[in-house]
């Protein structure tokens, strides 16, 4: 999380899924998820915001569709920019169950601008990283990119 002014990661990642949680907690009054937090001892976790999904929250699927359609345009972004063959991603919101990445790609799909002779190819990505190794991955590869460029 970079916290910049218009990262994505702003409004589709786990800090936007989890603060809004809490305001659905604390503001909103969404039962289910109250229920699951305060009278079933689950943690607010991105887990048990799905659970309150497939249990049938109106408030929780709203916030998961939006977090979709942000992910989506992000994604159709990076299709018309650079015309990648695959993009591959990974995240809590899109690892914890398929709703979310299904939603994005039919966004993407809907807002690709050769939609006839291309198909938005997403894979999630198989390793498994601390944010430490992600960070430390990340600082390799921009040190490198930056003696290719430089």
């Amino acid at each position: 999380y970079c916290g910049n002014n218009g990262c994505f990661e702003i409004y589709c990642g786990e800090n936007y899924i989890l603060s809004n949680a809490q305001k659905l907690l604390e503001e909103d009054r969404c039962e289910i998820l109250y229920d699951l937090v305060n009278n079933k001892n689950k943690p607010l976790s991105i887990e048990t915001f799905f659970e309150a999904r497939n249990l049938g929250s109106i408030k929780v699927h709203r916030l998961l569709s939006t977090a979709a359609e942000y992910l989506g345009s992000a994604l159709v972004s990076l299709y018309n920019l650079y015309d990648p063959d695959r993009i591959i991603i990974s995240g809590s919101i899109v690892e914890a169950d398929g709703y979310v990445l299904d939603l994005a790609l039919a966004e993407a799909k809907r807002k690709v601008l050769n939609r006839y002779t291309r198909d938005i190819s997403v894979s999630l990505a198989k390793l498994k990283t601390s944010e430490q190794e992600k960070a430390i991955c990340a600082d390799v590869l921009n040190r490198t990119l930056d003696q290719l460029i430089g």
